[in-house]
């Protein structure tokens, strides 16, 4: 079988840190963000996003890999109630570090934190 090598284009906004916060996945290798869709991914999947951050003027485009699938009705199976049908995408490339340094510097403070995410 041959895997579909087509970058998909995603695009994310993020208006206040909270919700940053319960997307950011810090457990993976150089940063992920978990992205609510009914779309479907594939692990391995690349994909090309451009984020919104809040108190940035400017969206920060970075490459990603399809790492993580929440299947729909996974929020009745997991422990946090309601989780999001979606995927996990690692941030790969050049710009990843950037991004991820970017991202821990938004969150200083709150992460690690308690507070239930979408993934964990």
């Amino acid at each position: 079988m041959q895997k579909n090598q087509t970058n998909r284009f995603l695009k994310l906004s993020f208006t206040d840190l909270d919700e940053l916060y319960r997307c950011y996945m810090p457990f993976v290798s150089g940063g992920g963000l978990f992205l609510s869709t009914e779309k479907v991914y594939h692990l391995g999947e690349t994909v090309s996003l451009l984020i919104d951050l809040p108190q940035e003027t400017q969206p920060f485009g970075v490459e990603g890999k399809i790492v993580w699938i929440t299947p729909a009705g996974a929020g009745n199976r997991y422990r946090i109630q309601g989780s999001s049908q979606g995927v996990g995408v690692q941030l790969v490339g050049e710009a990843a570090r950037a991004l991820q340094l970017k991202l821990e510097k938004l969150l200083t403070g709150r992460l690690p934190g308690f507070k239930p995410t979408h993934t964990l």
